[in-house]
């Protein structure tokens, strides 16, 4: 999740917040000010089965660690 950051941020994208993740009750949160680029992500990644694009919810989820790149709502 850390790489597809970077990758968010090095384009143009920047945090919404002061810490990068946010703890949150049932996951860890990153949220980023615009809305997240899929095509950008899909072209520079082949991710594994555990991380879900959810591109009508504008977020990134990985079911093992439980961390979300949350992009505003559209």
């Amino acid at each position: 999740m850390e790489a597809i950051i970077e990758l968010l941020l090095a384009n143009g994208n920047t945090l919404a917040r002061a810490d990068r993740w946010h703890n949150d009750m049932a996951a860890t949160i990153c949220f980023v000010t615009e809305p997240v680029d899929f095509d950008l992500i899909e072209g520079h990644f082949e991710l594994p089965p555990c991380v879900r694009l959810s591109k009508d919810r504008g977020a990134i989820e990985c079911d093992e660690t439980w961390r979300t790149i949350q992009g505003p709502p559209r």
